[in-house]
């Protein structure tokens, strides 16, 4: 099943760039501890960002220099959440960090479906 998992993943990151939801359904599934599974999504991100971030800097790189200060306020934003997320996460007990997340992917595929069927 992770096999499977994994390349309807790819499939679909290929042809429309977001891969998040079925990768956290496909890990949720696999029984993982919560650690582990923010490890694992958090590493697949940073990979897959390390690959697209050369092709964003030579095609809008005016653009991306010019927002520099943004760029900067929304890393230590990142860094805020990341490390406010390795806080709560050791408090959220396994059960209930397996449902939020079940949940979220659920409303977000919903939201994604309804927006998607609007004229």
């Amino acid at each position: 099943l992770a096999w499977i998992a994994g390349a309807v993943s790819g499939f679909l990151g290929g042809l429309v760039g977001n891969q998040g939801g079925i990768r956290s359904a496909a890990l949720l599934g696999a029984k993982i501890p919560k650690e582990s599974f923010v490890a694992t999504a958090t590493a697949i991100g940073l990979a897959v960002d390390a690959a697209r971030m050369p092709v964003y800097f030579w095609a809008e790189h005016e653009g991306i220099l010019a927002s520099g200060r943004w760029i900067g306020i929304t890393t230590a934003g990142a860094v805020a959440g990341t490390l406010l997320g390795w806080w709560l996460l050791k408090r959220i007990p396994e059960r209930l960090f397996r449902r939020v997340v079940s949940g979220l992917v659920f409303l977000l595929g919903a939201a994604m479906v309804f927006q998607g069927l609007r004229p």
